[in-house]
């Protein structure tokens, strides 16, 4: 969210930046020697500033912070990495507690005005959940898709309801440059030449690049590049089902095989894996598995958009940047959103994959077939959707504004199977999805950067006119909701 900063309207907010982290040791606030993203905020914030835990304590880092005397104070951590803002943010509980507890005459001037006034403490994107604590944190941001009605008393802080997605992207200012490095004349990165399902493709250099990663140049390629750790067994269970479905309607002579294409994590891993479709789909199966390895931001990107056809969500844990990046590529995401009711998820004999050859494979080495799963009940396979993090890419999806979540999103890992089956079977139908995708990007809520900030500076604009804290126990619990209507 590099570039979100730039974009506030500097005739109504003022914008203070502060880096809480190891790397801040020693750091001057006007040090020019960052990477480009930190430049980047920094040239789009009116202050930005360098807070080091190794010399400063939480307290004298949130006094530091107070001396901006700021309305509104966005953690963007929450309890994700160190625990360093979160004992940032905890500050402001422990200043009313002792404010309770010593007289005015006790205190100098500054205590006395900060008293008087500490900001709206405000959680975003770094944790996807709950902080849990009407002390630390007024307010998280969210939308009406990761937090349905259903679950809004799991919730203790209040809470901003995004119009569209709640989960910004600096994609139209960044992606486009990555891979083409050019800009328009409003600073906004041209896409025209990013990916490759645009008339007039370049077929020689989508062969030479899946060449590279060992993909033959006519397979159609399902990808996952999110974290190996978010597949879950049951979901890569799913996805081999799809393959195995689209293998057998494509056997015929110079057809290539689909292929999954994942991050590799370790020998172990891309050997247990091969090993298992192996023995579960026949020896033939174990080619379908390419993987390949982490790659630098811009290649990263390059590979997405030219090679992936399918990006595939991990319904247990959702992508989120990975999901932005494939969509702005033009590659679709399926993903999973299950009815609310449905929402008891149970182990099942499909929440493991057995590594053990097992004794129903018979001798002459034929592993088990599909059809001899036959076509389950949704609950021998049940993944649950209800927590945030499981429900992002419906959200994602949904902000593209062409109701390509309608054909996408689906409520059961069967119908998840049959969009992967249709995806690579129905050439016409997939061809019109993905141009409908690539048109909408300059134009979906999810790629507007703009419209996301003027959208969270109304946010803001209500907690500002709530006010700020003057004593202890005046905190979330008390304040309202904010519903944001879209500025379009």
């Amino acid at each position: 969210m590099q570039h979100v900063f730039r974009h506030h309207d500097k005739s109504q907010f003022v914008v203070n930046v502060y880096s809480v982290s190891s790397s801040s040791n020693n750091r001057d606030d006007d040090d020019d020697d960052d990477g480009p993203e930190v430049r980047a905020i920094r040239e789009g914030s009116d202050a930005f500033a360098y807070l080091s835990p190794s010399s400063m304590t939480p307290g004298d880092m949130y006094r530091r912070m107070l001396d901006d005397e700021l309305d509104v104070l966005v953690d963007l951590c929450g309890y994700a990495g160190t625990s360093a803002m979160a004992e940032i943010m905890a500050s402001r509980a422990r200043l009313l507690r002792r404010g309770e507890d010593r007289n005015d005459t006790d205190d100098d001037d500054d205590d006395r005005r900060r008293r008087r006034r500490f900001p709206m403490h405000v959680s975003y994107m770094g944790f996807p959940g709950s902080v849990g604590s009407t002390e630390v944190w007024d307010y998280s941001v969210f939308d009406p898709i990761v937090i349905p009605s259903d679950a809004r008393d799991h919730y203790d802080e209040a809470l901003v309801y995004m119009p569209h997605c709640y989960f910004v992207n600096s994609h139209r200012t960044v992606v486009g440059a990555t891979t083409t490095g050019d800009y328009d004349g409003n600073g906004v990165a041209t896409v025209a030449s990013t990916t490759r399902v645009e008339e007039g493709e370049e077929i020689e250099r989508t062969s030479s690049l899946r060449a590279e990663y060992g993909i033959h140049p006519s397979a159609f390629v399902y990808c996952c590049h999110s974290r190996p750790d978010k597949i879950d067994p049951s979901t890569f269970r799913s996805w081999m089902r799809a393959l195995e479905r689209v293998r057998a309607s494509k056997k015929c002579p110079g057809v290539v095989p689909p292929v999954l294409w994942l991050l590799r994590s370790g020998e172990e891993m891309e050997r247990n894996l091969r090993r298992w479709v192996r023995r579960e789909f026949g020896d033939d199966a174990g080619d379908c598995l390419v993987f390949a390895d982490v790659a630098e931001r811009s290649e990263h990107l390059r590979r997405l958009g030219v090679i992936a056809d399918v990006f595939l969500d991990t319904p247990a844990y959702n992508a989120h940047t990975l999901g932005c990046d494939a969509l702005y590529m033009g590659v679709p995401m399926i993903s999973l959103l299950r009815p609310s009711e449905q929402t008891d998820g149970r182990d099942t004999a499909d929440s493991k994959l057995d590594l053990e050859f097992a004794a129903d494979v018979d001798s002459s080495n034929n592993a088990r077939r599909p059809s001899d799963y036959g076509q389950h009940e949704e609950g021998s396979r049940f993944i649950a959707t209800k927590k945030l993090a499981s429900r992002v890419g419906a959200s994602l999806l949904a902000a593209i504004g062409i109701g390509l979540e309608d054909e996408l999103v689906h409520p059961d890992m069967d119908r998840y199977e049959d969009a992967m089956v249709r995806c690579a079977l129905d050439e016409e139908w997939f061809a019109n999805v993905r141009r409908r995708l690539v048109s909408s990007r300059d134009s979906s809520p999810l790629f507007d950067t703009v419209r996301w900030v003027r959208n969270l500076e109304a946010a803001f604009r209500a907690m500002a006119e709530v006010g700020g804290l003057d004593s202890y126990g005046s905190g979330a619990d008390e304040l309202p909701d904010i519903w944001v209507s879209d500025h379009d």
